[in-house]
């Protein structure tokens, strides 16, 4: 049996803790440069639903940026959104087909974030591709069961029509069990079949009453949507059934939630939304009897939750019944989680385990050859990007399968990420307040289905990316040239660099700002996350129309990415970065002065002004010695800053 290697590369911490890997640091540095186009390539490299994911995506990423220790994680997501919907127009220009020369067809039952993402991997390896989806539109539950204020169909829509583009076929109004079984799928020539069907199936409580009238799943609930209406749950699947519910009209809407607030499983953010939408929660209360009369819910009998995990950390709820409470109601909706429906499975004799079709842990095969598993169904209850993680996984394992006729045991060794930040560098950081997504009003978006939230401004998109920290992209020796002055070591504003025998810069504390480069008079340091400019190439492309003054902006200073077509402006990552070769540079080419527009508003670097002014200064008296006088001056606006 083939083995697929582990992945030992240190990674940023937000690239580690995304399932698919997105290369969030690239992208936030490419947002920052005002290349959006880029930035929606490096997004959509690694994820299949990058637009679902833009809106809906509990962000992981957020979780584990290293900013949280200085004044709070970037607003990743938010980014991803911003670059999604301002380039939707370049994406749809940029389709592309696959070529589809594998003979072998693959099928692939499902087609929510783990069947379409196993399905770009497979269609980009050239195997032509079907997916089977039972509800009449493609998109698995971010189509029929995530509300529209939450995700919109179109932004949906967006992720597969590129998929159909790529040559994916989709065949909806198909469902396993009742209009095809495994061996239809084999006998219409499909080699390999991938079950992604998630968990469709909503959990019930062994409650007495679950089968009165006004009794609802959340799951088949939010596929219809549905007066004092109570929630029984407060993930996010509860956490979206109660929003909808008060946007039908409910006056009274009512949350019973198993855990303490600090204990629930929906998101912070979602949570918070919920509240301010005027919807009540209720914690450490547990349903023991539905009250119904005439077969027709009256309300709910609940005693007490004591505790939600025993002495292991195992989730082992314990009640106390001496402690009750009655809740009158009409209407009933339980949101306690999600179970995988079993019935096709058990016709096509899949060997089941757990409530669960059995599959192997490392090969993904289920009891039947060529039949794989993928997505919530393997994996159970989790996210759609990690849900798309599972279904990538599945693709790799079925081009090995169908390449080989063996089965590939994937590895399951996590990233290695770069530590935490240490407080002695993180307290140097300049503060940049996060700049919070806005929302429409509460008691506008309380009268229809659409998007609660609102997309960045660029201004705003700008400045939040501009706080990201490049973790792993800073400042690396170049040995053979180091000459030990120990400038590195006098200079860097966030006392990083020590020296052994050479200098040392240990990534955990190395915030790449890019100074230490600046300063090096051997030129033996580079920093890794800034891309070649060109300069001399702009610098040259500007004075061919005639000799003028050359100005120098500073990147920071961008509100809008047109400001980077300003006629005879050359953009810097940082001014503070400069070298002397960089103020020399434009008179080498006939330039007739040189202006640093610097913009120190919310500048890394700020503690540096005086290593510049006297870069500056030293530029100033080489020209002047060479007869061309002072030419290189800041202007009026870096001056006021």
């Amino acid at each position: 049996m083939a083995k697929m290697g582990s992945h030992a590369e240190l990674l940023p911490p937000c690239t580690a803790a995304c399932p698919v890997g997105t290369d969030a640091r690239r992208y936030v540095g490419l947002i920052f440069q005002g290349r959006y186009e880029e930035a929606l390539e490096a997004i959509k490299a690694h994820n299949a639903i990058a637009s679902i994911c833009a809106y809906i995506c509990a962000h992981p990423c957020e979780d584990a940026c290293r900013r949280q220790y200085v004044e709070g994680p970037l607003n990743i997501r938010a980014l991803k959104r911003f670059v999604m919907d301002h380039t939707r127009d370049y994406r749809r220009r940029n389709y592309r087909r696959a070529s589809l020369n594998r003979p072998q067809q693959v099928a692939i039952v499902g087609s929510g974030p783990a069947g379409l993402a196993a399905a770009r991997d497979l269609l980009n390896l050239g195997y032509p591709v079907t997916l089977f989806e039972r509800e009449t539109e493609p998109g698995g539950m971010p189509m029929n069961a995530v509300p529209k204020f939450r995700l919109p169909k179109a932004v949906v829509w967006e992720d597969l029509h590129e998929l159909e583009a790529l040559g994916a076929r989709f065949r909806t109004g198909q469902t396993w069990g009742r209009d095809f079984s495994l061996k239809d799928l084999k006998d219409q020539g499909y080699e390999a079949v991938l079950l992604a069907i998630g968990l469709q199936k909503g959990r019930g409580l062994p409650v007495p009453g679950m089968d009165a009238a006004g009794v609802h799943l959340a799951l088949p609930f939010l596929r219809q949507v549905a007066q004092k209406v109570l929630v029984v749950g407060c993930g996010n699947v509860a956490m979206d059934a109660a929003r909808a519910v008060k946007r039908l009209g409910a006056p009274e809407v009512l949350m019973i939630c198993l855990e303490a607030p600090d204990q629930l499983f929906a998101s912070p953010v979602e949570t918070e939304r919920t509240k301010d939408e005027v919807i009540d929660l209720i914690y450490q209360w547990a349903p023991k009897v539905v009250q119904a009369e005439g077969g027709r819910v009256q309300g709910i009998d609940l005693m007490a939750c004591t505790s939600l995990f025993d002495e292991f950390g195992r989730f082992a709820p314990a009640y106390d019944e001496t402690q009750k409470l009655r809740l009158e109601a009409d209407t009933l909706i339980f949101a306690i989680g999600q179970e995988a429906e079993l019935d096709a499975a058990r016709q096509d004799n899949l060997a089941l385990a757990g409530g669960r079709v059995e599959a192997g842990r490392h090969t993904m095969v289920t009891s039947t050859p060529g039949v794989f598993l993928a997505g919530e169904i393997f994996t159970g209850a989790t996210l759609a990007v990690a849900a798309a993680a599972s279904g990538r996984r599945a693709a790799a394992a079925m081009d090995h399968f169908l390449r080989t006729g063996q089965y590939l045991s994937l590895s399951e060794d996590c990233p290695r990420s770069i530590p935490k930040l240490p407080e002695k560098q993180a307290c140097r950081i300049c503060r940049i307040l996060p700049r919070p997504l806005k929302e429409r009003p509460v008691e506008e978006r309380l009268k229809d289905f659409d998007s609660a939230e609102l997309v960045y401004e660029e201004a705003e998109a700008l400045v939040e990316a501009r706080r990201c920290l490049h973790c792993g992209r800073g400042a690396e020796v170049i040995g053979r040239k180091c000459v030990r002055c120990l400038t590195c070591v006098r200079c860097c504003p966030f006392e990083v660099p020590y020296m052994q025998d050479l200098a040392v810069f240990p990534e955990e504390t190395c915030v790449a700002c890019g100074f230490c480069a600046s300063q090096c008079p051997a030129y033996a340091i580079n920093i890794r996350r800034l891309e070649p400019l060109e300069i001399r190439q702009q610098v040259a492309k500007i004075l061919a129309q005639g000799p003028r003054e050359i100005v120098f902006g500073c990147l920071r200073h961008l509100a809008s990415r047109v400001e980077l077509q300003t006629p005879g402006v050359v953009w810097w990552d940082c001014l503070k970065l400069l070298q002397m070769e960089d103020l020399l540079a434009p008179f080498e080419s006939g330039a007739t002065g040189l202006v640093l527009t610097e913009c120190r508003e919310d500048c890394r670097l700020e503690s540096a002004a005086s290593w510049m002014q006297r870069l500056v200064q030293r530029a100033n008296e080489l020209l002047v010695t060479v007869g061309l006088g002072a030419k290189v001056r800041f202007s009026s606006e870096a001056q006021e800053s």
